[in-house]
């Protein structure tokens, strides 16, 4: 009886208005509520990194479909480390209630300045999305700024939904 009264539950608390509610598993790790912001890393000794730390925080408060999480106590590793070791970004992201983390990594070259960005999903600890935009030969702190936005928001835009899916029938989405 009490398996018979649990399926009922299950199958009513999926329903709504005679019509099944379905969120594939696809879904629901594609659902990005919360960021959090590993440290940055540069190739001139943490000068430039400081900045985009502050200015993807700052761009992760402003847009209006993600909350920010703090990472603590976390040492500055090279992108290679994070991608070597999935059971790290869950180790970071689980206790915080993160659904993906950014890293940021800003570096000077001859021809000036490259950021790149990477977000990795906390559910399976992979990366996800990587976006490189290139800058300015000769640059201030505006100029990464206004880079490190921009790189922000093509690595945004390559999340496939701009919202919550609440459910799914076949390729209809709500």
């Amino acid at each position: 009886v009490n398996f018979i009264i649990a399926a009922l539950v299950a199958f009513y608390s999926q329903t709504s208005l005679g019509q099944s509610s379905y969120v594939s598993e696809t879904d629901r790790q594609l659902t990005i509520k919360k960021l959090a912001v590993l440290p940055a890393t540069d190739n001139v000794n943490g000068l430039l990194s400081r900045y985009i730390d502050t200015k993807i925080k700052q761009l992760v408060r402003r847009d209006h479909r993600f909350d920010l999480a703090e990472v603590e106590n976390t040492e500055v590793k090279k992108p290679e480390g994070y991608q070597r070791d999935p059971n790290l970004i869950k180790r970071l992201g689980k206790p915080i209630g993160a659904d993906g983390l950014i890293l940021g990594q800003v570096n000077k070259t001859a021809k000036g300045l490259e950021v790149i960005l990477q977000l990795y999903l906390v559910s399976d600890g992979l990366l996800f999305i990587q976006e490189t935009l290139a800058g300015p030969e000769k640059f201030n702190t505006a100029d990464l700024e206004k880079l490190t936005e921009d790189t922000f928001n093509h690595l945004i835009d390559h999340i496939p939904y701009r919202g919550l899916v609440l459910s799914r029938q076949g390729n209809r989405v709500t």
